[in-house]
């Protein structure tokens, strides 16, 4: 004769429930407080973003230095204004500590697929100056 199997206990009803679903593998009990730790929104940070000045471009070392020009002040009047654009974007990102760049590689370049490389700051000193 089938017999009716209940979770629950006769005079208490949350405990059984809590019986019952304590065995169950899936069921896992979420403390609200640590979820919404958890998600909460990052604070931001405000940081000073320093433009170029002239100061900037006197005394440009030989070597590369991080957050110093990568190119003389006479060589970049000469350049392209893609790479004049880059510079000035460089002197920026460098006063806040970033010091690479990702960048993406068409798929004909290899005669593959779309691929992607990091280049750092002092690779970018290196092929500007040749």
């Amino acid at each position: 004769m089938p017999k009716l199997v209940s979770p629950f206990e006769p005079n208490k009803k949350s405990t059984g429930t809590a019986k019952f679903l304590s065995r169950i593998a899936w069921n896992r009990m979420v403390d609200l407080a640590e979820h919404e730790k958890q998600t909460q929104k990052p604070t931001t940070i405000i940081v000073n973003i320093r433009k170029p000045t002239w100061e900037d471009y006197q005394n440009v070392p030989n070597t590369y230095v991080s957050g110093r020009p990568l190119l003389i002040w006479d060589k970049l009047k000469k350049v392209p204004d893609g790479i004049k654009r880059l510079h000035d974007w460089y002197m920026r990102a460098s006063t806040i500590g970033i010091d690479t760049i990702n960048v993406s590689i068409p798929p004909t370049a290899f005669v593959s697929g779309r691929q992607m490389a990091v280049v750092t700051f002092k690779d970018m000193w290196l092929m500007m100056n040749l």
